[in-house]
């Protein structure tokens, strides 16, 4: 498989900076219930339940990021040019690692609380001037990410194939970027803005 090389991006964008200085995640969510509430909001936190219904332990892959690691967020929300979709709005860092906590996110309804739950807090959020749609993403690379997942079979990649095309892994929280995906997304964010800069009024 070919490894891409980058196009870059203007400025000091934490995209353009971050890369080869830790380890790179994806956060999948969506605007129900607000991420949580005040004290979780989005881009300020990670957080998931420590087990799942079942007692499984699906979300252990929040113990893993550390101090300086670079979070990307995927978003489902009702956007503003009335589409209901999941885009990449933007990055942030982790401030401190993961610690367990029996604190609620206040916005949960009692069906979605649990005991205890990871909780990642982050900073130095950085939006996405024009976030990209992951079904935009999924046109244009789909076939390049798709090669990744068959060829490599990375652990906790936020996609998987679905037919002759990807999703995004139904049911993932947080997930591990690898350096080619991480290269992918970086040009189609970049490809992405440029085009909405030139067809600017």
């Amino acid at each position: 498989m070919n490894v891409r090389t980058t196009c870059p991006l203007n400025g000091k964008s934490m995209l353009n900076t971050h890369f080869g200085n830790g380890n790179i995640f994806i956060e999948i969510t969506k605007s129900t219930h607000g991420h949580g509430g005040h004290g979780w909001e989005f881009g300020t936190c990670l957080w998931s339940p420590t087990i799942d219904r079942g007692g499984r332990k699906r979300y252990d892959l929040m113990k893993i990021p550390q101090r300086g690691d670079m979070i990307i967020h995927f978003y489902q929300h009702l956007w503003n040019d009335n589409v209901f979709e999941t885009r990449i709005t933007g990055t942030s860092i982790v401030k401190n690692r993961f610690v367990e906590t029996n604190d609620q996110p206040p916005n949960l309804d009692i069906e979605e609380r649990f005991e205890k739950y990871f909780r990642i807090d982050l900073h130095n959020y950085e939006e996405i001037t024009n976030p990209l749609s992951i079904a935009s993403l999924v046109n244009s690379y789909g076939a390049e990410i798709r090669n990744e997942i068959i060829s490599r079979r990375p652990k906790y990649y936020p996609f998987n194939t679905y037919g002759n095309s990807i999703r995004t892994v139904q049911g993932l929280y947080l997930a591990q970027c690898t350096s080619n995906l991480y290269l992918i997304l970086k040009d189609a964010i970049t490809l992405n803005e440029t085009q909405s800069f030139d067809s600017s009024p």
